[in-house]
């Protein structure tokens, strides 16, 4: 599980790296005549880009084994498994070290892969100072890596019980027991055990009979035990669907699947860290808002459209927010728009090229359905160059969805609150909350063209 380096990209520039030389002569010894040192970090920055550009969605290119997903990569052909996570244009970058025994397991059960899953995650926390030009987070990021990860070995990850070390704050009693590193200050007050479950859902909808929808769910299990002392937690995740390529924390000391359900034995720290993650199996995914577009153009200068959604009985009917954004690249700035939505509120764009439905907390009825008829006019055209996506024009263009579902989940994951068990015994109190968020949620205009890859026309 050890590391042999962690790198901070942003386009072609290296912002930090760190490089762990006793973890590279493990690599030399157990690769042997295999062995392929690391390249220059130019070399590197350049391999990692063109790699990660190749095999996401926005390459059009599918990775060619399924063992390496997103967001485990190989890199220049030789470097494996490399896990690349990317936040806005920052790219965050980590080789494990592999050696005989990592090779003969599935890469995601690998333990390097998911301490360098957990590590990159924490290092995202240094980004906002960073991006700021604060020069102080170069120097916390080393003395974050040097404390989290003595000579690449993962250790105490979790960055706020890294400076609570460092810091010096001493525990809150005397302890018998062994105390975990991520652990250095304890809990003392009312116990309780806050599981926040949110799952994140992409799709395209295209409205065409040859090309079958996409729809992918992935979910992440955070949790908060506030317990007093060093207990270890036993629950049982269950879940109504199948779900599939559980990763869990380091912190996880045992667990085991069966059908539909995930025993799991931890220690918990005492902040708030994500406990595993998962994935929907994709046969059993379904839209949980399915969407109808149409718009076609009136004259050189308006269009006219209908927006239509149905939200599937499953998925609550209680929203923090759902929005569509119909966004128009290749017009001018909107002059007028002319609506009567079934509910919610229309408003333009601050950019001019786009309008915004705010449909609210709420589908309305039984059959919890909304539509938008409407009239949209536009400004002439500056002439000016245009910008972004060249494809969307004319009547090539989508309908954006944005929603956060309270207590809303398509796998129907949840822990079950009997099956919470903690040795040394004591009676915490459970809970349990859910969310489902929408990530990239797409619907093309039926009556233009629309983008996919082959893989999805061919998809059974």
């Amino acid at each position: 599980m050890a590391q042999r380096g962690v790198w901070l990209l942003q386009g072609g520039r290296l912002l930090f790296s760190r490089l762990f030389p006793t973890v590279e002569k493990r690599a030399k010894f157990f690769a042997g005549e295999a062995y392929t040192p690391l390249p220059s970090n130019a070399a590197w920055c350049d391999a990692v880009i063109a790699t990660h550009k190749s095999q996401t969605p926005a390459g059009k290119v599918a990775p060619c084994d399924e063992e390496h997903l997103p967001p485990v990569y190989v890199v220049a052909g030789v470097y494996s498994p490399v896990v690349i996570v990317e936040e806005g244009d920052i790219l965050l970058v980590a080789l494990p070290l592999v050696d005989s025994q990592d090779a003969k397991t599935s890469l995601m059960k690998n333990e390097g892969v998911s301490m360098a899953l957990v590590l990159l995650e924490e290092l995202s926390k240094f980004l906002p100072a960073l991006l700021q030009g604060d020069k102080q987070a170069l120097v916390e990021m080393h003395s974050y890596l040097s404390v989290a990860c003595p000579f690449g070995t993962p250790l105490l990850e979790q960055r706020d019980a890294v400076f609570r070390t460092v810091n010096g704050r001493p525990p809150t009693k005397l302890l018998t027991e062994k105390q975990p590193a991520w652990k250095p200050v304890l809990f003392k007050g009312k116990q309780q055990v806050t599981l926040t479950i949110v799952e994140t859902v992409s799709a395209v909808q295209y409205d065409k009979p040859d090309i079958p929808d996409i729809c992918r769910v992935s979910g992440t299990v955070f949790c908060k035990a506030e317990l007093e002392g060093i207990p270890q937690v036993s629950l049982v995740f269950t879940s109504k669907s199948a779900t599939e390529n559980w990763i869990k924390h380091p912190c996880v000391e045992a667990s085991d699947a069966n059908a539909n359900s995930h025993k799991i034995r931890f220690l918990p720290s005492l902040d708030s860290f994500p406990l595993a993650h998962y994935k929907l199996d994709s046969k059993a995914a379904t839209l949980p808002v399915r969407g109808f577009y149409q718009m076609k153009a009136v004259d050189g200068s308006s269009v006219k459209l209908l927006v239509q959604l149905k939200l599937h009985e499953s998925i609550s009917n209680n929203f923090e927010y759902c929005d569509v954004e119909l966004p128009f690249p290749d017009q001018g700035r909107i002059a007028d728009v002319q609506g009567q939505a079934t509910v919610g509120t229309l408003s333009v764009h601050p950019s001019g090229k786009a309008v915004v439905w705010h449909i609210g907390p709420k589908f309305p009825g039984r059959e919890m359905e909304v539509a938008l008829p409407a009239t949209i006019t536009f400004q002439p055209s500056d002439g000016a160059p245009r910008s972004g996506d060249l494809f969307c024009t004319n009547q090539n263009q989508f309908a954006r969805v944005s929603f956060k579902s309270i207590e809303g989940s398509m796998s129907g994951t949840t822990a079950d609150p009997s099956s919470l068990v903690l040795f040394p015994n004591s009676k915490p109190k459970l809970q349990t909350n859910h969310f489902l968020v929408s990530e990239d949620y797409i619907i093309w205009n039926s009556l233009g063209q629309v983008r996919f890859t082959l893989s999805d026309a061919t998809r059974p």
